[in-house]
């Protein structure tokens, strides 16, 4: 359980740890000399099985960078406002910036209550309630404190505990990734850093990658809640001793991903809230600062739209950053103004993309506006709504595990993900195409010219791997197609079998020479024979009976299972056909969607 204070400079929040925890998290020099938070602090306290982690923040508008870094989405909101002072900027700027990075709940404390009357504690009550109306606080409990009052201290803790038992979030990304917020050497075990984990889990020995630099490491040790683990999932205040990398490699701004899912990029599409109090609106390509966890990134704001936005709206932008950031879908970043020194507001992350002048697209917006407004599955459906995507280039940015893909998808053979229902009216409908012409169909003409033709081809592999459709020699017929031939036709395949006898079948050259026939006659007179499938080419100079290439694509499926990947030499080998005709069947397999290359092998194509 993680608690984030937050407040104005100088209203009690390192103090108010101290009093729960017994710690000082002023731990710099400067710190202590000027009597001021600078950077973020860490303290602890176990309750019966419970483990309380209190990160102390600074209050200060100069440190504000600090005090984003100290927030996290899953963590618990500790609000201290003074009694004398009430309400003030940071106070506000702070309850804003935890509301637009997402957290839930948390706790009012009203601090330094020995120092006035009661009423105006009553008066800071008025002013706390205004101030939280209509936020995550809103119905918050305040709990009254002092210096040196244990019962405040024991009524706090109680009312943060009871947030913890009702509380539990659960995230849609299992992804392992933590920000970083310290890295140092600890003698005899080497590099060491400390952050929030804000998603998924990591187990002793297993490797993470650092963003942006794609260094990898090892996971020798483990701490959650300043204890010793075995693991460490989302929510925990984490310890890692990195095995493999040295200090000068990491530190505070980076990530710790799994390596899989390390998702860099320097453009993201946000779902822009901009805050009330913004003196001013948003213009197109207005300079930022954004904050995701502990990294900083500097970039510029794209519009979307050609009006500005203005303070108290919302809307879809473009964030167009200087450097890489490792940043996924439903992140919550904090964008602040050069000039102002003032938060802008915050941005949940719906796509990631480089999309130049098709920024205003109407078809993307449309797409952007579903996702935005959407879960995992919703925003996987507009994204994939009419075109096919990367599977892994998806996973990476939903940050989802290697087997985990969005309800409704499909992952094709090709290695992308497309839309069920998509998918289903594509195969209709070349189906469709195909079932209109009676002399067969080429692969250009079953589908509509604007279709992906990369998806289409794909497709039409599907169903000629599902039996629905014939391919004769690139004229698509429907399987289920009856062709009979006639007895000049029937003779002639009597006459050419003895010569298509499995390895040891004749190229077409051969056999129209022993037949006596030109190459141009033979190939004329055995295009019915392909169309009624009674003779199948794989290439323009082989064709075999239909029990031969059953055979073969046996032995292929065999080889695969044995081994998951084969060579042409041991399909040759297991089949007998010479180097030229092992290839050309392959080749004839690859097209029917039996196989697929991959280097120097082939693999059995995926469904």
């Amino acid at each position: 359980m993680i608690i984030t204070l937050a407040g104005h400079v100088d209203h009690g929040k390192t103090t108010l740890v101290r009093a729960l925890t017994g710690v000082n998290t002023d731990r710099l020099a400067e710190e202590k000399r000027r009597g001021l938070t600078i950077d973020l602090g860490f303290a602890y306290r176990a309750i019966d099985d419970e483990v309380l982690g209190f990160v102390d923040v600074p209050g200060h508008h100069r440190f504000i960078h600090n005090m984003i870094a100290g927030v996290a989405q899953d963590q618990i909101a500790l609000l201290v406002v003074a009694a004398d002072d009430g309400p003030m900027p940071q106070t506000r700027e702070h309850l804003q910036i935890l509301s637009l990075i997402g957290v839930e709940r948390g706790v009012i404390a009203l601090s330094k209550c020995d120092r006035v009357d009661e009423a105006r504690i009553a008066t800071a009550r008025d002013e706390i309630a205004e101030l939280v109306g209509g936020s995550f606080l809103a119905d918050a409990q305040v709990v009254e404190t002092a210096l040196d009052d244990d019962p405040a201290i024991t009524a706090l803790l109680n009312a943060l505990l009871s947030l913890r038992r009702t509380s539990e979030r659960v995230a849609h990304n299992p992804g392992f990734r933590l920000a970083i917020d310290r890295a140092f050497n600890v003698r005899g075990a080497g590099t060491v850093v400390t952050g929030t984990v804000h998603s998924g889990s990591l187990s002793l020995g297993d490797e993470v990658l650092i963003s942006p630099t794609k260094k990898t490491a090892r996971a020798r040790g483990l701490r959650a809640q300043d204890h010793e683990s075995k693991s460490i999932q989302s929510g925990d205040r984490a310890a890692i001793n990195l095995a493999g990398i040295d200090l000068a490699d990491v530190q505070r701004g980076q990530w710790l991903v799994n390596p899989r899912l390390h998702n860099p990029t320097r453009n993201v599409t946000l779902a822009l809230t901009v805050l009330a109090d913004f003196p001013r609106s948003v213009k197109h390509w207005l300079p930022v600062h954004a904050y995701l966890g502990t990294s900083h990134r500097q970039g510029k704001i794209a519009l979307t739209t050609p009006e500005k936005l203005a303070p108290g709206t919302k809307g879809l932008v473009d964030l167009v950053l200087d450097d890489e950031l490792d940043a996924r879908f439903d992140d919550q970043l904090i964008l602040r103004d050069h000039g102002l020194d003032r938060t802008i507001g915050g941005g949940r992350v719906v796509w990631s993309d480089a999309p130049g002048r098709k920024r205003r697209l109407a078809s993307r917006l449309n797409r952007l506006t579903t996702s935005a407004n959407s879960a995992v599955d919703g925003m996987a459906a507009a994204l994939l709504a009419d075109e096919a995507i990367d599977a892994d280039s998806l996973q990476r940015f939903l940050n989802l595990t290697e087997h985990t893909l969005p309800t409704d998808t499909r992952k094709l053979g090709d290695g992308r993900v497309v839309n069920e229902a998509l998918w289903s009216a594509l195969l209709a409908q070349i189906l469709g195409f195909i079932a209109a012409t009676s002399d067969g169909t080429s692969r250009n003409h079953c589908a509509p010219e604007q279709a992906d033709r990369t998806l289409v081809n794909e497709a039409i592999s599907t169903l000629i791997r599902e039996g629905l459709v014939s391919d004769d020699n690139g004229l698509l017929s429907p399987a289920n197609r009856q062709i009979q031939l006639d007895p000049f036709a029937r003779s002639l395949l009597d006459r050419m079998k003895p010569h298509l006898q499995g390895a040891t079948a004749l190229s077409l050259g051969d056999i129209a020479s022993r037949l006596k026939m030109t190459s141009r006659e033979l190939s004329d007179a055995i295009a019915p024979m392909e169309k009624a499938k009674a003779l199948i080419r794989v290439s323009k100079t082989r064709a075999y009976l239909p029990e031969t290439l059953k055979d073969c694509e046996q032995t292929a499926r065999t080889l695969a299972a044995n081994g998951g990947a084969f060579t042409v030499r041991q399909f040759c080998d297991e089949t007998g056909l010479g180097r030229n005709a092992g290839i050309e069947m392959l080749e004839y397999l690859d097209r029917t969607g039996v196989t697929m290359r991959r280097e120097n092998t082939r693999i059995l194509r995926p469904g």
